[in-house]
């Protein structure tokens, strides 16, 4: 297995910064994402780990290797596209068979390799099809068999799953954990599927305009993010402003706008510990809206007017102003909504631990 290393890796086309001063480390074996919106720069790095393209400037490591200027085809990597790129004429069997040819392998060593990959990708009944014969999921798994035929140190994959329906990417998400499992392989998976990120990666990189805006396993993403990007990107989230005030003997924001001193928010106790806190320093703060619970059923609670409703099957979304400057939104059961009105005055209650650290604060 093979540890990717990347030390201030820069991509240059012309007058614009596509990869922006990039160092990460992708460890040996992992499943890793490459995550962020279109554009971001994260297919022009996987075209830079594979050879495919060189950086500007930079290093990228195979381990010991330096391979920044090493062409793709003696990097030992396998890569597996968005457009599955068969053969039309050749038979499943064939499309994977040809790169061995191409590597000059002698018969018996080609054959085990086939059965090998065909197997792990429960294509071995499918070997004598055409592609014209085949679904697009099962095209897919024709890509993977054929990368993974040639015994990959490093797997690339450039959004495998963006060109086949839902259930199908669910099949072939359960395949690739499965193989990830079972192969001594690195993988570095594209995608801007934050779903699929989140619940397939060891690690990620978000990425944002060619740069690394954060990176680390999905839920240190999800629960601490750096930035309000970040924040913002890995699932919806309700940006909670205002004044870090004492209270009793904890610690809370006073939202954007309140008068009287409510609403309070009340943060968790192990901000204080992570972060120097002082009274009247600006705070922002992030709540998911499914930490939010209604009917309200903690002493934590949160009222406001409800200003929108959006219903997107099992779970309502409701959005409330709290002051005249603050929203939050709650994801509530749909089946607990149906007397819900816009103008309606709501309670809903939140635990202080589930309060994302501080992203931005002025006052520390």
């Amino acid at each position: 297995m093979t540890t990717i290393s990347l030390n201030h890796v820069y991509r240059h086309f012309g007058s614009t910064t596509a990869i922006d001063d990039v160092s990460l480390t992708i460890p040996s074996g992992s499943l890793f994402f490459l995550l962020g919106p279109s554009g971001c720069g994260k297919t022009t790095l996987l075209r830079l780990i594979s050879g495919l393209d060189s950086p500007t400037s930079g290093e990228i490591w195979f381990d010991s290797r330096e391979v920044s200027q090493i062409p793709v085809e003696e990097r030992n990597v396998g890569i597996v596209f968005q457009q599955y790129a068969l053969w039309p004429h050749m038979s499943v069997l064939e499309n994977i068979r040809f790169g061995l040819t191409q590597r000059r392998m002698d018969r018996a060593e080609i054959a085990s390799r086939i059965d090998h990959a065909l197997t792990l990708t429960h294509l071995t009944p499918l070997a004598h099809r055409m592609p014209s014969e085949l679904s697009g999921g099962q095209q897919q798994r024709v890509a993977l068999a054929r990368a993974l035929a040639l015994k990959p140190a490093v797997l690339l994959f450039d959004e495998p799953l963006s060109n086949l329906d839902p259930h199908l990417r669910h099949d072939i998400r359960e395949q690739l954990l499965s193989l990830h499992h079972t192969l001594p392989t690195t993988m570095v998976y594209v995608t801007h599927d934050i779903e699929e990120a989140l619940s397939m990666a060891d690690e990620i990189a978000l990425l944002n305009r060619g740069r690394v805006e954060q990176s680390g396993e999905p839920r240190a993403l999800f629960h601490r993010p750096r930035n309000e990007f970040v924040a913002r990107f890995m699932g919806e989230a309700s940006i909670i402003e205002g004044t870090v005030t004492r209270h009793e003997q904890h610690w809370g924001v006073l939202l954007e706008g309140a008068e009287n001193g409510s609403p309070l928010i009340i943060l968790p106790d192990e901000i204080e510990s992570t972060h120097q806190l002082s009274a009247r320093a600006r705070g922002r703060f992030v709540l998911r809206p499914h930490y939010l619970s209604f009917p309200s059923a903690s002493e934590y609670r949160i009222s406001g007017c409800i200003e929108g409703i959006t219903f997107t099957g099992p779970v309502t979304h409701v959005v409330i102003r709290c002051t005249p400057s603050q929203t939050i939104t709650v994801a509530i059961p749909s089946c607990r909504t149906t007397l819900l009105q816009p103008g309606m005055t709501i309670e809903v209650s939140y635990q202080p631990a589930d309060i994302a650290e501080i992203i931005e604060n002025s006052g520390r």
